[in-house]
This record gives structure tokens, C-alpha cells and sequence, in this order.
């Protein structure tokens, strides 16, 4: 446990709320840094609370994993050996074991995010109702967004998404190209 642990969880016992990620003199801005330690502070402030907190955004992140190695067809024994390497890496296991990780939530965000991607290219190759691929794109950009502003690694993020999505859109355009 470091310093910043211990003055998140200080002040979610009093009370306040955990730092929002705004520092306009240090140029750190990721405003959505707390949500979840807020959002967890207002039932509990037991750090059980919060280690249950980190548990559920993996289990999501798990779920999301999953579900986009089932949609790719990708070999199971090949998913299961990168996402238990990826889950006991040193850097995620450290944000999953600290309360002041945003980047925790961010990872949950972008693996939603791109499960939501793969269903727009999905609905967009089937050319079959056309408001479920608008609901689903303006999902994705909502995704986007909090991707972006939870996370002091901005650009990263912005760099990471804006690829994803020029590729999808490339290997889109390419594949409908070639369909008879």
C-alpha cells in the first residue's frame, strides 16, 4: 500500500470524495480517475468494499475477453494461456490490488469498447437494421469517451482507440470491396 492509497481511502472514510484526477498546474487532467471508489463509497467504505469493487471490473474484463475470443474463433487452450499471462502480469496485478488505479476500470472500458466495435463491424457486414448499428456505434463512442477521461494516459488511449477504429475501418471497406 502507498501513500496515495492510504489518501484515497482517508477521505472516502470522511466523507469526501476521491481525488477526480484534475490538476491544472501538474497538466494531469482524467476526470473520471474516482468514479468507482465514489460510487463504492456510497455504500460501503470498508476496504473489502473496494477489493470486491476491483474483483467485479475484472470479472467484466474477463467476460469481455471472452466473449471476443468466442466471436473470433480464436483455439481456447491459446485464450486461456494469454489471459491468465495478462492477468498476473506485475502491472495488472498491482492495479487490481490498489484502490487508486484508474487504469483498472480503463482496461474494462477498452475491452468493452472493442467487444462493442466488433458488433457494429458485425451488424454493418449483415447491412440489417440500421438503428441497432446506430445504437451500437453511438455506444462505442460513449465507451470512447470514458476511455479517454478516465486515464492520465491520454494520448495512449486516444492513439490506441484511433487505430483500432482506422483499422476496423479500413479492413471494413476492404471487405465489402470484396464481396461478390
Amino acid at each position: 500500500m502507498n501513500t496515495d492509497d492510504i489518501n484515497f481511502y482517508t477521505a472516502l472514510v470522511q466523507g469526501k470524495d476521491a481525488w477526480h484526477g484534475l490538476d491544472v498546474q501538474n497538466r494531469r487532467f482524467f476526470p473520471l480517475a474516482g468514479w468507482n471508489l465514489n460510487l463504492i463509497a456510497l455504500f460501503s467504505t470498508s476496504p473489502y468494499a473496494f477489493m470486491i469493487g476491483n474483483a467485479l471490473v475484472f470479472v467484466v474484463t474477463a467476460f469481455c475477453f471472452y466473449k471476443l475470443s468466442i466471436h473470433t474463433k480464436a483455439h481456447r487452450a491459446l485464450v486461456f494461456v494469454f489471459f491468465v499471462t495478462f492477468s498476473l502480469t506485475v502491472g495488472y496485478v498491482k492495479i487490481t490490488t490498489q484502490i487508486i488505479y484508474p487504469e483498472l476500470t480503463q482496461i474494462m472500458f477498452l475491452c468493452l469498447f472493442f467487444l462493442g466495435a466488433y458488433h457494429v463491424y458485425m451488424k454493418l457486414s449483415n447491412d440489417t437494421h440500421r438503428i441497432n448499428i446506430y445504437i451500437y456505434i453511438s455506444s462505442c463512442w460513449c465507451l470512447w469517451g470514458i476511455v479517454l477521461f478516465i486515464s492520465k494516459r491520454f494520448l495512449l488511449s486516444l492513439l490506441v482507440v484511433l487505430a483500432f477504429s482506422i483499422f476496423s475501418l479500413v479492413f471494413y471497406l476492404v471487405t465489402r470491396a470484396l464481396k461478390p
